[in-house]
């Protein structure tokens, strides 16, 4: 079996699953070497990857520092840097294959059913003031992420509810059991792309790589969007 070696970040992992599946190998995840300016991934969010890989269906496992592998999956920052439009699947899908990753689901997670709108902000890739996250002043709604991720949206925003999670499995059940996800650029967006559950997200200028794939997502937060909330166990976003 082939295998292909990943040092992070959390959502660039997640990105690189479908290319992973087009070569039918496994991932080998560093939490050892630094092989770019940016840190590898520390041994507990690596071990939170494999339990998530292996609940979605994938081989993966925390790289040992000598095991030799087939693709270097950390190449695809070269192709991110030079071309800022791609999306990040695809950046991984160019190292195994050619072409563009085809646009559809790749996770499959048993889904918890905790609220029907989640949201994600975080400050790294916060966007513009164009984004009407007022909107949902008053849904039910819940954040999930980091805890000072949840602070500053409030301090922005408005007060919501926050779910803190125990690993990266939870808080992707969490997300697979939405009807509508509100986000940035982010680990829990990834996870909400890698599911395709119907999502909004805030797109920063300058970071464009994490447009939403498919016709299940939008750059916009629109009234209409909310206006089929029929309960707190409904919501459907208009495609």
């Amino acid at each position: 079996m082939k295998t292909a070696l990943h040092s992070g970040k959390l959502g660039d992992v997640i990105y690189c699953l479908p290319a992973l599946a087009r070569m039918h190998g496994k991932l080998l995840l560093n939490c050892r070497l630094r092989r770019s300016k940016d840190r590898p991934l520390t041994l507990a969010q690596a071990s939170q990857l494999v339990e998530l890989a292996d609940a979605a269906g994938y081989r993966a496992a925390v790289w040992d520092g000598r095991q030799l592998f087939d693709v270097d999956f950390d190449r695809f920052r070269d192709t991110a840097l030079a071309f800022r439009w791609r999306h990040l699947v695809d950046c991984h899908w160019q190292l195994v294959a050619s072409g563009d990753c085809p646009r559809r689901a790749w996770l499959r997670l048993e889904p918890h059913h905790l609220a029907p709108i989640i949201i994600n902000r975080t400050s790294r890739y916060a966007a513009t003031d164009s984004f009407a996250w007022e909107l949902l002043d008053g849904a039910d709604c819940v954040f999930v992420g980091l805890h000072e991720e949840w602070r500053t949206f409030c301090r922005q925003f408005f007060p919501v509810p926050f779910h803190p999670t125990e690993s990266l499995l939870e808080l992707a059940s969490i997300i697979a059991g939405a009807e509508l996800f509100v986000g940035n650029q982010s680990c829990p967006l990834a996870i909400a792309e890698g599911l395709d559950v119907y999502r909004c997200v805030e797109i920063r200028p300058d970071h464009p790589c994490s447009y939403p794939r498919t016709a299940r997502g939008r750059t916009q937060l629109k009234a209409e969007d909310l206006e089929q909330l029929e309960d707190s166990h409904l919501c459907l976003l208009s495609a």
